[in-house]
């Protein structure tokens, strides 16, 4: 049987999300200004004043973490769309729960200062990831990845 439609697009749908995750990390380097004001604000209702030394500690910090946040989602990604490319059923109950795990993310994501420029790209992203699990769990996906599993020429 060859690989369906939806794995596919599923796998497609999973290299997108690789990129939407590197331009996340990316992106902080553009919203520069934005954190600032968000680190003092947050400094402020703290009790503590924004200095500019605190500030730019935290936005370093803040950037640094986004970057290599955004880099380890790639890999995570490109990971799941080579091993559900290639039939692996584990891979697909991997995929969901790292979906999962994204899903209550994004829900935390929601009560915390963002730039809008990052909310849209998580919204994105997770719509990205629920397009890839639905797509996963069509039939002909399933089926699919039962026969890969059943194959005994498997690696």
């Amino acid at each position: 049987m060859a690989r369906p439609r939806t794995t596919r697009i599923a796998v497609q749908l999973m290299i997108l999300g690789a990129i939407v995750s590197v331009v996340q990390g990316v992106m902080v380097f553009a919203n520069t200004d934005q954190l600032r004001r968000v680190a003092a604000e947050q400094f402020e209702t703290q009790g503590l004043e924004p200095t500019p030394e605190l500030v730019n500690s935290s936005v370093n910090a803040a950037m640094t973490v986004t970057l290599l946040t955004g880099l380890g989602y790639a890999v995570l990604w490109l990971w799941m769309a080579w091993a559900n490319n290639k039939g692996h059923r584990w891979a697909r109950i991997v995929a969901t729960v790292f979906y999962v795990i994204s899903v209550l993310i994004f829900i935390y994501a929601l009560f915390t200062p963002a730039p809008v420029s990052a909310r849209v790209l998580a919204t994105l992203s997770l719509a990205i990831g629920t397009a890839a699990i639905v797509l996963l769990y069509r039939q002909d996906s399933s089926d699919w990845i039962i026969e890969q599993t059943a194959s005994p020429n498997r690696m």
